[in-house]
């Protein structure tokens, strides 16, 4: 097992940005180390968090050990995962463009779609389900846990105004998604890209999940219900838990070996496919 510290200087951030990344090597319980190329995984970190968050709250290094698979986890500051054409700090073009061409090019990782995936927490969920859409032709499975999925709440936001689920002011979220008037529907929308991706036939297999006492649960529900009407490939889990580490730590535990598997199956008996 080996993770790696990296900073790549990002055409589309103008900087360096710090990425952590797990491989399946060097493991000296396997006589014979795996060598790659990996299957990947990119997963994203929530609002206010960084790179290693993954690392200090869940199991993700044993989980690619286990399952031999990479693990790429970039630094997203919050930004919810978008392009901020106005700063020019484009967030989404990084995590479903260029940081993949550039962790494929640094290490022996998988370069076909099947085998590459997207997965994250809160902003990262909203940031996974929005980039795996929007880049479906590289993104095969996708999974969000307790996702901030705020579009409705935010749109057409006035200043000064407060929504429960929020975690900024008018200003942070008309910087982040641009027009608020013209969100709902538009490409700041995981929807929109959710809708183009179904017309092209490439529409990620997603995995949502949600604890039954997080603020953002009913958030969670409404999108699953949106996804249903697209006829999207959902695999949905709700419990106990609030929007904590063990809950994440919990679904990422269930979502890596799902993503393994592409034949359709039943996750466990509490979670529901449609």
């Amino acid at each position: 097992m080996a993770i790696f510290h990296a900073e790549f200087f990002s055409k589309c951030l103008m900087r360096l940005v710090d990425v952590d990344i797990c491989l399946p090597i060097e493991d000296l319980v396997e006589p014979q180390p795996q060598e790659g190329p990996f299957p990947t995984l990119y997963l994203l970190h929530g609002y206010t968090g960084r790179s290693e968050d993954w690392l200090h709250g869940s199991c993700i290094a044993e989980l690619s050990r286990q399952y031999g698979i990479a693990v790429v986890m970039p630094s997203g500051e919050n930004s919810f995962y978008e392009d901020d054409t106005e700063a020019g700090f484009l967030y989404s073009t990084f995590v479903g463009q260029e940081l993949v061409e550039l962790t494929r090019a640094a290490f022996p990782l998988c370069r076909d779609r099947e085998h590459t995936w997207m997965a994250g927490l809160s902003m990262g969920g909203f940031g996974t389900l929005l980039n795996a859409c929007k880049f479906s032709e590289t993104f095969s499975a996708a999974a969000c846990f307790s996702s901030a999925f705020i579009i409705q709440d935010i749109a057409g936001m006035k200043p000064g105004a407060v929504i429960p689920s929020g975690v900024g002011n008018y200003g942070y979220y008309r910087r982040v998604f641009g027009d608020l008037d013209a969100l709902a529907g538009g490409p700041r929308d995981p929807l929109y890209w959710a809708q183009k991706a179904k017309q092209t036939g490439t529409l990620p297999r997603l995995y949502l999940a949600c604890g039954t006492e997080d603020s953002l649960f009913s958030n969670n529900t409404v999108m699953r219900k949106e996804l249903e009407g697209l006829g999207a490939d959902v695999t949905w889990f709700q419990g106990p838990g609030a929007h904590s580490w063990q809950f994440w730590d919990q679904e990422i535990k269930k979502a890596v070996p799902w993503m393994l598997n592409a034949e359709k199956q039943e996750v466990d008996d509490e979670t529901q496919r449609v």
